[in-house]
């Protein structure tokens, strides 16, 4: 579990992106970060298209079991 303040590592067990969403207890401000060639690339839990277009470009589907993320609650 993420905590109220901060950020956490999380390993992820795989699933769609609403399964990881409600990993957390904080839905609906849910925050995600993936790193890639250097680079972090954000979902922002009910963020229009446009600011998560690059995570679901990476992400076609369902996350691959075991992804490491960085995980926030925007409360």
């Amino acid at each position: 579990m993420i905590p109220e303040t901060g950020f956490g590592l999380v390993r992820f067990t795989g699933g769609s992106m609403a399964d990881l969403v409600d990993a957390l207890n904080c839905a609906q401000s849910a925050r995600f970060w993936f790193a890639h060639q250097g680079k972090l690339i954000a979902l922002i839990a009910g963020g229009p298209e446009f600011v998560n277009r690059e995570w679901f470009n990476q992400f076609k589907g369902d996350l691959p079991k075991d992804t490491l993320l960085l995980a926030a609650c925007g409360r």
